[in-house]
């Protein structure tokens, strides 16, 4: 991203934020990178947290509140990601009217297990950044090399 770019991305959130409250999943380091202020915002990562203060992923979150098995496996999507956000802040608005003395979300919340990734040569990048050309799966279509 270039200077030019960061800006414009800085000036438009300053005039999208100036009245309104940001709600996300933990975006701190998000806001912190292009260094945006959000003055209203609720991350409700820090609302999901276990006793010793480890934030819970948006994908143990979905599966405990939703049932939602099939979120984020496969490939990522920011838009469902958003969606699953703006579901879970409604949840967290229900838990507090029926939690009123609790910060933090009493219960405990399974974890998934983390299963280390393995490059599969048909796996299919989508994105637009340091193409290699000619590069190609078995099944003929073109894939993207990341460093």
């Amino acid at each position: 991203m270039s200077i030019l770019q960061i800006l414009q991305v800085q000036h438009f959130a300053n005039l999208c934020f100036s009245n309104n409250t940001l709600v996300g999943f933990d975006m701190e380091n998000d806001l912190t990178s292009l260094a945006i202020k959000v003055d209203k915002r609720v991350d409700l990562a820090t609302y999901f947290v276990d006793r010793t203060g480890q934030k819970y992923s948006l994908k143990d979150l979905c599966r405990h509140f939703f049932k939602d098995e099939s979120f984020q496996c496969g490939i990522h999507s920011a838009i469902q990601d958003a969606r699953k956000t703006r579901d879970l802040y409604f949840k967290k608005l229900e838990l507090q009217a029926e939690y009123p003395d609790f910060r933090r979300y009493p219960e405990l919340i399974e974890r998934s297990k983390k299963q280390p990734y393995k490059f599969d040569r048909d796996d299919v990048c989508r994105c637009e950044t340091k193409k290699k050309r000619g590069a190609t799966n078995r099944k003929g279509n073109q894939y993207y090399l990341h460093d």
